[in-house]
């Protein structure tokens, strides 16, 4: 980042509008890194927020937002899926490709410089910078407006308001907790972007906006109505959405998600501990490394579950369900079987996996 650097002029090329001197700044561009990582991301936020809720991304999502991004830093893939049987009647299968794409965008996204650590007001929104207590908490709250947070590069708090008229304020509640209000108001259309230090811990409540969080890697709790969720790297996850798809990535620690009508598609980080995945009407799909310390429990109504285990791996398991059938790939030996209940082990059977179903089958594979 040099003197050279315009960020007004930057909102104005990311959202079309005329610009001053255009080509000074296309050539500032070409040399300026931060500023071209800016663009991008900014042209990016803009795409995620004009994209309304009843909308069904198209298959081409992915390619025509990274068409418009500068060459990334090599990115991890986002799932390493295990290999399954099909569905036989997918629910929303778009709304599956959205989650994976949110994540992938993010990732990114996520490492792009901070540019300004100033009060101002954008003509896109609203921007403040806050210093930030270690290991705080920091708590969002919004009815509808969509909320991305992403890990900065120094110890302060950046909020950005984007396509809202409020401006956001940082408010201190104790000594490790801070909330980010909005002078009374309740956004209930646009964005907001939270740039923080790695390690926060997040509580984020919204009642019909969809949450992204990327590379943060601390605890992260979010509670809302009817969005979808996409976490990538944290600690320990903790979600709840009544009528949203939930896709998880990297989680090292405790991992709870409770949706009543949403798919989970959740990839445990090393070994997993307490994992706890329920859902009515979606399908479970989880993987990861399940040995002593693993209780996993996956609840699916009407939806089918799949579990994928890393090498490693040693669990009892115990399948309820009414009328689902069962695909082990495992061999796990069934033990007992009567009344829709099939026990079996896998390995020196450590961990303990159980599921239940209604209709819903259980399909036991190797990641």
């Amino acid at each position: 980042m040099d003197a050279d650097c315009d960020f007004d002029a930057l909102d104005d090329l990311a959202r079309g509008a005329p610009v001053t001197d255009r080509a000074a700044l296309e050539r500032h561009l070409t040399r300026c890194e931060a500023c071209a990582h800016e663009l991008a991301w900014r042209r990016a936020e803009r795409d995620l927020v004009q994209r309304r809720p009843d909308e069904a991304p198209t298959a081409r999502l992915w390619e025509d937002v990274s068409a418009r991004l500068p060459p990334p830093a090599p990115r991890v893939s986002p799932y390493r899926t295990a290999t399954l049987r099909p569905p036989t009647a997918p629910r929303r299968p778009w709304m599956l490709l959205a989650a994976a794409a949110a994540v992938m965008l993010l990732t990114v996204m996520g490492g792009f410089t901070l540019l300004r650590r100033t009060v101002a007001r954008a003509r896109l929104g609203f921007s403040v910078t806050s210093p930030l207590p270690a290991h705080a908490t920091v708590r969002l709250s919004t009815r509808a407006a969509n909320i991305a947070v992403r890990a900065g590069d120094d110890a302060t708090m950046r909020v950005r308001v984007i396509d809202a008229p409020a401006a956001p304020e940082v408010v201190a509640v104790d000594g490790s907790t801070v909330e980010v209000r909005f002078h009374g108001r309740s956004l209930a259309d646009g964005a907001v972007e939270l740039t923080v230090p790695r390690g926060t811990a997040l509580d984020l409540d919204t009642s019909s906006g969809d949450v992204g969080v990327v590379g943060v890697g601390g605890t992260v709790r979010v509670h809302t109505a009817s969005g979808d969720v996409a976490l990538s790297d944290a600690r320990a996850v903790d979600v709840h959405t009544a009528s949203g798809d939930v896709a998880l990535h990297a989680v090292d620690g405790e991992m709870r998600v409770h949706t009543a009508s949403g798919d989970v598609l959740a990839d445990a980080r090393g070994e997993a501990s307490v994992v706890d995945l329920e859902t009515t009407s979606g399908e479970v799909r989880w993987t990861g490394l399940c040995r002593a310390g693993c209780r996993l429990d996956a609840r699916s109504t009407s939806g089918d579950v799949a579990l994928g285990f890393a090498s490693g791996s040693g669990f009892a398991v115990r399948y309820e369900t009414a009328s689902g059938d069962l695909d082990d790939a495992l061999h796990t030996g069934v033990l007992a079987a009567s009344h829709g209940t099939t026990a079996g082990r896998f390995g020196d059977a450590a961990g303990a996996v159980s599921v239940r179903t209604t209709s819903g089958g259980l399909a036991l594979s190797t990641r």
